[in-house]
C-alpha cells in the first residue's frame, strides 16, 4: 500500500501529507491533554532523530532531491521510523477511543485499520527476510577465522558480511569489483589459471587476495582452492582453503599468508579449483582471472 501511494503522489506532497499530519497531531495533543501525549511525542522525536542523523550520515540517499519516498522499504536505515510513527500512532488511536470522536462501531474501525498497518507492514516484510539470505547478503564473512588477528597483526583486512564490506586495519581494498557487472568465464577442476595484476596494486603491499565464484546457480555446494604466488626472488608463497558456494555465488579470501607482499615482486599468482565452477575476469574472452585485492 505504501509504495502505491509512493508511486502515484509526488516526494514533495508527500512532504506536505507527512508534515499536516505531525501539526494535526500536535495540535490535538495540546487540546486533549492526557498520558498518551508522552506516547506520541515519543513516537515522532524517535521517527524525527533518525531521520535527522540519515540526513547527515548517509547524503547519498537522504538529501533534498527525495529520492529516499520514492520507494518505502524496511532496512537498518529506516526501521526506526517505522517503529517511531507506529509508536506516535498507537497514542494517536488511543486519544482518538479515549475521547468521543466517534461512536463504538467507528472505534472497532480504528482498531483493525492498526492492526492491518502493523501486519501489512513490517509482519509482510519481516516474514520475507526472516529466512537465510544468499550471497551477496550472506555467506562471505570470514571474521570466525580472523578475529584472533586483529590484535597480533600490523595491517589486516578480511571480508564480512554483506558482500563489499571488509573489516579494515590499517589497510585497505584496492580495487573495486562487482560480483554481477563483472564478466565470468568457466574453470575447469584441479588446473591452474593465472590471476590478472590490475593497475590499482601497482606499487602496493598486498595483505589479502578474494575471488568471487559461482556454480551455475545449483544449490550451494563446497569446494577447495589453492592459490601460488611466485615471486621474482624465486619464493613460493601457497595457501589453501575450503570454500561453500551458495546457489547465487560466494567468496573466497586468502589473507594467512601474504603480509607484507609486494606486488612488485610478484612474478605470478595462480589459483586451481578441485570443481568446475564459474568465476570473475577483467574481459570477455580472457582466461586471466579477476580478484579482489587488499593491502596498503
Amino acid at each position: 500500500f505504501t509504495n502505491l501511494i509512493n508511486s502515484i503522489l509526488y516526494p514533495e506532497i508527500l512532504v506536505f501529507m507527512g508534515a499536516f499530519i505531525c501539526f494535526y497531531t500536535l495540535y490535538i495533543c495540546i487540546r486533549y491533554r492526557d498520558f498518551s501525549n508522552f506516547i506520541i511525542i515519543g513516537g515522532l522525536s524517535i521517527a524525527f532523530c533518525c531521520c535527522f542523523i540519515n540526513s547527515f550520515t548517509i547524503t547519498s540517499v537522504w538529501n533534498s532531491e527525495l529520492n529516499i519516498l520514492r520507494g518505502a522499504n524496511f532496512s537498518r536505515h529506516s526501521i526506526t521510523v517505522f517503529w517511531g510513527s507506529l509508536v506516535a500512532m498507537m497514542g494517536f488511536y488511543d486519544k482518538l477511543t479515549r475521547y468521543n470522536f466517534f461512536n463504538k462501531k467507528y472505534k472497532k474501525i480504528i482498531v483493525i485499520i492498526y492492526a492491518v498497518q502493523l501486519f501489512m507492514g513490517y509482519a509482510i516484510e519481516g516474514v520475507s527476510h526472516a529466512s537465510s539470505r544468499d550471497f551477496p547478503i550472506e555467506g562471505l564473512s570470514s571474521w570466525k577465522e580472523n578475529v584472533a588477528l586483529i590484535n597480533k597483526s600490523k595491517s589486516l583486512c578480511f571480508p564480512i558480511n554483506p558482500y563489499g564490506w571488509f573489516f579494515k586495519y590499517n589497510c585497505d581494498v584496492l580495487n573495486k569489483v562487482k560480483p554481477y557487472n563483472e564478466p565470468k568465464i568457466i574453470i575447469d577442476a584441479e588446473k591452474f589459471y593465472k590471476v590478472a595484476l590490475p593497475e590499482e596494486v601497482h606499487n602496493r603491499n598486498i595483505n589479502g587476495i578474494g575471488f568471487v565464484v559461482s556454480n551455475f546457480g545449483n544449490k550451494h555446494t563446497e569446494a577447495k582452492a589453492k592459490i601460488i604466488i611466485k615471486t621474482k626472488d624465486e619464493r613460493m608463497i601457497t595457501e589453501e582453503k575450503n570454500l561453500v558456494i551458495y546457489k547465487k555465488g560466494g567468496l573466497i579470501f586468502f589473507n594467512s599468508k601474504l603480509y607484507k607482499t609486494p606486488v612488485n615482486n610478484i612474478k605470478m599468482v595462480q589459483i586451481k579449483f578441485d570443481k568446475r565452477l564459474e568465476i570473475l575476469s577483467r574481459e570477455l574472452g580472457s582466461k586471466k582471472i579477476y580478484a579482489i585485492w587488499t593491502g596498503y
